[in-house]
């Protein structure tokens, strides 16, 4: 078993699940849990902030288990991502109102396939950089958007065909350190 007594989330949601484990330098595990719904989810980046608090992106596809009570997005539209706050001893994750508000976010891709240009609907209240990932890893455009920015169109008419990652990425500094942040989603060009 992952996960350990008293932690966030005990058992498995369904699906596959994201888990979050912390060991000791000798390879003992403290503790773990699991973090998912009944539906696929998947960790994709894991962080720890300068205040000890654990941070995970990942991808969702579970309408349950995966959002708080007063979250962004309580409810799943689709294939969405995450990102979860969560103390360092593993046992609560942080609510809402605890968690930053400058958190990015990726809401849609419209149209996808998309081909000419792309909007990206997207939330946070600090400014980042949305960029255009071939699958090679190469990034092969790059957009600024400004704080509070909620829609950004952007030219794709020079891509050429294939599957692209798209990362809104925020870098932000408070008093309790800096905090990077990303979150990620993927456009086709037909």
């Amino acid at each position: 078993a992952i996960a350990t007594t008293g932690s966030h989330q005990p058992a498995r949601g369904g699906g596959n699940d994201a888990f979050l484990a912390r060991f000791t330098s000798g390879g003992v595990r403290e503790w773990g849990t699991y973090h998912g719904g009944v539906a696929d989810d998947v960790a994709l980046a894991v962080a720890v902030a300068t205040d000890g608090d654990i941070v995970m992106a990942g991808s969702t596809n579970s309408d349950n288990a995966i959002s708080t009570a007063g979250s962004h997005q309580a409810t799943n539209g689709g294939s969405d991502a995450f990102l979860a706050v969560f103390r360092d001893d593993g046992s609560t994750s942080v609510t809402p109102d605890q968690a930053p508000e400058y958190v990015p976010s990726i809401r849609s891709v419209r149209p996808n396939p998309a081909a000419g240009s792309v909007t990206i609907d997207c939330s946070g209240t600090s400014a980042g950089t949305i960029d255009i990932v071939d699958v090679q890893g190469r990034i092969v455009r790059s957009t600024f958007i400004d704080a509070g920015t909620t829609s950004v169109p952007i030219s794709i008419a020079d891509l050429a065909p294939g599957s692209y990652q798209l990362r809104f990425m925020s870098t932000v500094s408070s008093a309790s350190g800096t905090l990077k942040a990303s979150v990620q989603a993927l456009v086709v060009v037909p």
